[in-house]
């Protein structure tokens, strides 16, 4: 950020907020408010939950600063009208009790409202801000921040939960058609392993001769009885031809059985 011609860079403006969500990796897996959560969460968890604190931004961008302000000098003129009746009725016991209330709660009033317009303009200035925005526009910013912050939050333990249940995937336990635990017989094939156990393998080899797959016992057995089904089949075959070809030959002895 401190390389640009334009000099050091010292801060950002307020409306940066927006673009946090556009901004994404060279993989396009996450975005840069993503990845300021999790710095957030690992480095500097006392304030992960600041959103909490700022309850009443959204009552905040609702507020109208200027129609406050015409609302009290509005009622400053009420109130000095009434001072002007009240001259003309001295005696009126109703206006003098008005009086001696209204004007202790529009003091208060003109005060508190000189209070929050200080603040609000000193709070501008913290955040160089122009002190010409109104509260709508400068409070909208930070609610629509908590919210892509809080999104951000849930997206980043939905991802966690999802790696997490992959890996459960990984690590279960693979089974083949035939219903045998291939990580029983791998675990069973390294327990099976003890000093010598390559020697005795190689004296075996010079025994039995290397054999291929095919070769098992097991393929042997299966590949004898597919022989002996195929023989008997055969033959069945060749007897039922046999049969075929002399039965004419009997039927025409039977009907003259002075050929016999």
């Amino acid at each position: 950020m401190n390389s640009s011609k334009r000099g050091g860079i010292y801060g950002f403006r307020l409306q940066c907020l927006d673009l946090l969500v556009d901004l994404r990796s060279t993989d396009r897996t996450q975005t840069l408010l993503q990845y300021l959560v999790t710095v957030v969460q690992n480095k500097f968890p006392d304030v992960a939950d600041f959103p909490s604190e700022l309850q009443f931004l959204e009552k905040a961008a609702t507020v109208s600063l200027e129609a406050i302000v015409a609302d009290v000098n509005e009622l400053s003129v009420s109130m000095q009208m009434t001072r002007k009746e009240h001259e003309l009725q001295p005696e009126n016991t109703v206006l003098q009790n008005f009086l001696s209330n209204a004007e202790t709660k529009l003091k208060m009033l003109g005060e508190d409202l000189e209070r929050a317009a200080s603040v609000y303009k000193e709070a501008l200035t913290y955040f160089g801000e122009d002190t010409k925005v109104t509260p709508n526009a400068f409070f909208s910013l930070f609610s629509r921040f908590i919210k892509s912050y809080k999104k951000a939050v849930a997206d980043l333990e939905r991802k966690q939960k999802f790696e997490e249940a992959r890996q459960e995937d990984l690590l279960a336990v693979e089974v083949d058609p035939r219903g045998f635990d291939k990580s029983k017989r791998k675990s069973k094939a390294l327990l099976d392993i003890h000093d010598g156990a390559l020697d005795e393998a190689i004296k075996g080899m010079k025994r039995q001769g290397f054999r291929t797959s095919d070769e098992t016992p097991g393929r042997r057995a299966r590949a004898g009885t597919m022989a002996r089904r195929v023989s008997i089949s055969r033959k069945g075959s060749a007897d039922a031809a046999a049969n075929r070809r002399e039965k004419p030959k009997d039927a025409y002895l039977a009907s003259r059985p002075w050929l016999k």
